[in-house]
């Protein structure tokens, strides 16, 4: 994206990076801001149910809006779109828990160095894996006890 011929490309993808140029802060910001939302809801939910409905609601609405949907809309062709608008969200987000997210972003580049060139492809990933699975047509088929899987 940040190779695109238009000038919004670039932009879009100038404001895309000036947030996760500092990828460890920008991981520890989302995952604490993360827990603090989804371990929160249940607190306010039990409020106005029983505890048992707000456990199996907050479950679902967890599940639904915190997993399926981003997950879901981070791998479409959205994806770029969504990063692009989201941008000012985080950023206050690194703003609001940086006093907390900051430390733990510079530990994590003492423990696993600032960058992190190396990334693994899907050929390696299959080749890994071979030794204990069997994969047919670009499906990975788990093994049991030496056997395919039907």
């Amino acid at each position: 994206m940040e190779r695109g011929s238009s000038s919004h490309d670039k932009l879009a993808a100038e404001r895309i990076l000036s947030v996760i140029q500092d990828h460890h802060l920008f991981l520890v910001t989302l995952l604490v801001g993360n827990a603090l939302v989804l371990e929160s809801l249940p607190l306010v939910i039990h409020l106005i149910m029983p505890d048992w409905a707000a456990i199996l609601f907050s479950t679902v609405i967890v599940l639904v809006v915190a997993e399926v949907v981003p997950m879901s809309l981070s791998t479409g062709a959205l994806k770029y779109r969504i990063a692009y608008y989201g941008c000012p969200l985080v950023k206050v987000l690194i703003y609001v828990f940086y006093p907390i997210c900051y430390p733990m972003a510079r530990g994590l580049d003492y423990l696993l160095g600032k960058e992190h060139k190396e990334r693994i492809l899907r050929k390696d990933f299959v080749l890994l894996l071979r030794d204990r699975h069997k994969v047919l047509d670009g499906w990975i088929c788990l093994e049991r006890d030496g056997g395919t899987r039907d």
